[in-house]
């Protein structure tokens, strides 16, 4: 439906501005409309435009929000590990890597994702 992904545009806009409450706003009312799976799917597509156009910092803040909107989808912080991987923001990535395998153990791609930060920089397990 061209209106969720409109609407799912205009949450991405206004957080992007800073308007961060108003974004969260408008995307529980979105979520009433249509449901959380639909809203977060969308965020992460739009998330991943940003991310395929090198505009990594602006797709981490798309992630950032969606982590914040759906904390207990195991996607979200998949997607935001990545972002912040592109980035070098190396313990970051991992520990949302982490976050996203607590939330789903069987997500093969975060493991491998998780070896090889970890092999890479050497970095110890994030233990809070």
């Amino acid at each position: 439906d061209a209106r969720v992904s409109v609407a799912a545009g205009r949450i991405a806009i206004e957080s992007l501005a800073g308007r961060r409450e108003r974004a969260k706003g408008l995307a529980g009312a979105l979520v009433e409309r249509t449901s959380a799976a639909e809203v977060e799917r969308r965020l992460n597509g739009i998330g991943y435009r940003f991310l395929s156009q090198g505009e990594k910092e602006t797709a981490a803040r798309i992630f950032e929000l969606n982590t914040e909107l759906f904390p207990e989808a195991f996607n979200t912080w998949d997607s935001l590990a990545e972002a912040y991987a592109a980035l070098g923001r190396v313990a970051e990535a991992i520990r949302n890597y982490e976050r996203t395998l607590e939330l789903n153990p069987d997500n093969a791609s975060a493991k491998a994702a998780l070896e090889r930060l970890r092999a890479e920089g050497a970095v110890r397990p994030f233990r809070p």
